[in-house]
């Protein structure tokens, strides 16, 4: 069977502890037949002299001439990717030699029904390297998988919590459309893309197979000060007039749940920087925060166990 040319697109900033083994991890992709685009966000480390120590014609550097954020850096690569596939992954993360074999095998050549990604496995940062944790979708999250594949439409994948994915995409159809990654939303651009692709009439094709290896490292976005960007995400998708009623119905449910979570979050990080005032004023006039903190505790005792049996850095 011909192969498809397949673009692949990374954001680079800054990360150069990692992003050898993430390039290395690409270029020993079983499929082969690829363009790897990486954009370098104006780094100040090693990290683009990393990039060009690797003699490998597929691999194509954009440089920045100023700090534009994940979002643009991945629109830069967009624009002038020429697969019939996009395949993104980030700097900091690895995967498996068979990761593009196997999702685009899937697909079966449909490039326009769906779009596709595997259970990330969660993995702890240590100084040996990556130490598998657990995959993201577990039992808990009430995906039900038929021979390890589960179709999802934009309802379903909000119901079940809109977990973290990095697919593997067509391209004719994004470009068709225009969409593009949006900068206001960061560090929920992800999402917003992803609603944006079910919007224009594809579903999730989600495998139960682990092939993307997620770095759970303590300098990550979900280990900083929370911004409310996710949530005007919800509410501008809301807006958008081409969703059916099924969706606006279960993202205004979403809308509410990812409210209570920014404030959660906002709670917490209040503690760990020890601005118990502010962290007062919050649990105060939203005593549910202090309800979730409480009932999170064992989940976070059992996350700090694993890490410290494997040897992982906590966030």
């Amino acid at each position: 069977m011909k192969k498809e040319l397949i673009t692949v697109l990374m954001p680079l900033y800054n990360a150069e502890k990692y992003v050898s083994d993430a390039i290395k991890s690409v270029l020993e992709q079983t499929y082969d037949y690829f363009e790897f685009i990486i954009v370098d966000d104006r780094s100040n480390d090693r990290s683009k002299n990393i990039v060009h120590s690797f003699n490998d014609e597929r691999v194509v550097l954009i440089e920045n001439d100023s700090n534009k954020g994940v979002a643009e850096a991945r629109n830069s690569a967009l624009r002038i990717a020429n697969g019939r596939w996009v395949a993104v992954i980030d700097a900091d993360d690895v995967w498996l030699p068979r990761r593009l074999e196997k999702l685009i095998n899937m697909l079966n050549n449909d490039t326009q029904n769906f779009f596709i990604a595997d259970n990330q496995l969660l993995c702890f940062d240590s100084p040996e390297g990556l130490k598998p944790w657990r995959p993201l979708i577990n039992n808990k999250t009430g995906i039900v998988f038929d021979n390890n594949i589960s179709i999802l439409c934009l309802s379903d994948y909000i119901r079940f919590g809109a977990p973290g994915i990095h697919p593997v995409f067509p391209l004719k159809p994004i470009k068709e459309n225009g969409l593009l990654y949006n900068r206001k939303y960061e560090p929920s651009e992800d999402f917003e893309f992803h609603c944006n692709i079910f919007r224009i009439g594809l579903k999730l094709m989600l495998l139960n197979e682990s092939y993307y290896l997620y770095r759970l490292s303590p300098g990550s976005v979900t280990s900083k000060e929370p911004k409310e960007s996710g949530l005007i995400a919800v509410k501008d998708l809301i807006m958008k007039d081409s969703f059916s009623k099924e969706d606006l119905k279960v993202l205004s449910i979403h809308k509410l749940k990812v409210e209570r979570e920014f404030k959660y979050k906002t709670f917490t990080y209040n503690l760990r920087k020890k601005k118990f005032l502010n962290a007062f004023k919050l649990g105060f006039n939203n005593p549910i925060v202090i309800a979730l903190l409480i009932l999170r505790i064992p989940l976070s005792l059992k996350y700090r166990l694993k890490a410290l049996i494997l040897g992982g850095y906590i966030k």
